[in-house]
């Protein structure tokens, strides 16, 4: 039952069916895996004792400041992004204490790659462009909107790239879903998820040994992106090729500024607030939308404190991956998320907290015998 609730709300996490900000399939399948877990829940002090302890502290605050915000706002909705704090504490409690034997990491080499194939092949059938049309039509497949379907592509990377360096799938399997994952930034149009998923293809294509095997293996790759990149600027204009004019246009459009992201809300407060944070609803009054950063989003809503909170549980993550599957593997199963998170909030994206979770849990169970190499 477990097993098949983890599987089943991982594999569901491209299907948006009500609007963005609320409930999707996959929360609520996950939510059962959370109360299957339950009775294990606790044990995640004992297990990951650091890493849990400040991620639940920093729930706890923003409870704490989100409360003061309701009472300030007369509005108990002001609550809802602490409640989204508590869910992905839960989530990554019941994933970490779940994932406690090689044998249960299973459930994620069935669970990573299916959601990968929902999310392409609701491209498929739900339309991909990769000209400019009349309309400036981004894809969406599954998602509400492109930025969901890019952050996805890159925190499936990541999550394949995890299972390849715990040994829990081979390097082409890898390399294949790796090549997916580009395809879907691609067709999302997201800056941000095209730089994120092409800089971890680059760091695994490039060869760590000067040996015929690891050049052949890269020649290979970088031949083959080429050669793909070649026939289809050749194709058309390049300027009318999509992805191309939106990397083209990195640092160009209005909302590229950090101003526009929101990155300076907190300059609207006193020295309390640099503090303690604005509170969700009084950043979205001076932003007019959430902060598009996963850091400063924290830093803005909950302050220093909460920065400082956030900072040691991701360095905590970073750390677990460096010591586990070294600095090349560090970069580019943690990179990717982060990058994007500079111009996006990932801190709600349920796929994202998979990821963490995922990465404790598996740090935890591999061994050391020498990986799969792609």
């Amino acid at each position: 039952m477990k097993k098949i609730a983890l599987i089943l709300g991982i594999l569901l996490t491209p299907l948006y069916i009500f609007s963005s900000g609320g409930i999707q399939p996959a929360h609520g399948i996950l939510f059962l895996f959370i109360l299957t877990q339950a009775n294990q829940l606790l044990r995640i002090f004992l297990i990951e004792k650091h890493a849990s302890s400040v991620l639940f502290i920093l729930t706890i605050w923003a409870f704490f400041r989100e409360g003061f915000g309701a009472i300030a706002h007369n509005d108990i909705r002001a609550l809802l992004p602490a409640i989204y704090w508590l869910y992905n504490f839960l989530l990554f409690a019941a994933v970490v204490t779940f994932l406690r034997t090689r044998e249960r990491e299973r459930a994620l080499e069935l669970a990573v790659p299916g959601a990968v194939l929902v999310a392409f092949f609701g491209i498929l059938l739900l339309g991909y462009s990769l000209t400019i049309d009349s309309e400036g039509f981004r894809s969406v497949g599954t998602f509400n909107n492109p930025n969901q379907l890019g952050y996805f592509s890159v925190c499936v990377a990541s999550l394949m790239l995890l299972l390849w360096k715990s040994k829990n799938i081979k390097g082409r399997t890898a390399t294949v879903y790796l090549a997916v994952a580009a395809f879907l930034s691609i067709v999302s149009l997201s800056k941000a998820a095209m730089v994120a998923v092409f800089f971890a293809g680059a760091l695994v294509l490039w060869p760590k040994k000067l040996n015929l095997r690891s050049l052949t293996t890269s020649v290979i790759g970088i031949g083959i992106t080429l050669t793909a990149a070649y026939s289809l600027f050749n194709a058309e204009n390049p300027n009318d090729i999509n992805f191309v004019r939106r990397l083209n246009q990195i640092g160009q459009d209005q909302d590229d500024s950090l101003e526009a992201r929101g990155y300076f809300a907190f300059l609207d407060g006193n020295a309390l607030h640099l503090i303690f944070g604005l509170d969700s609803t009084e950043v979205q009054n001076i932003v007019g939308h959430e902060v598009h950063s996963t850091i400063f989003s924290v830093f803005n809503t909950y302050g220093l404190i909460g920065l400082a909170l956030f900072l040691i549980f991701l360095g905590l993550w970073c750390l677990r991956l460096y010591k586990n599957f070294g600095f090349n593997a560090f970069l580019y199963i943690a990179a990717p998320p982060m990058l994007y998170g500079i111009t996006h909030n990932g801190t709600r994206f349920t796929i994202f907290w998979i990821l963490l979770s995922a990465s404790f849990a598996l740090s935890r169970n591999t061994a050391q015998p020498k990986p799969h190499s792609l």
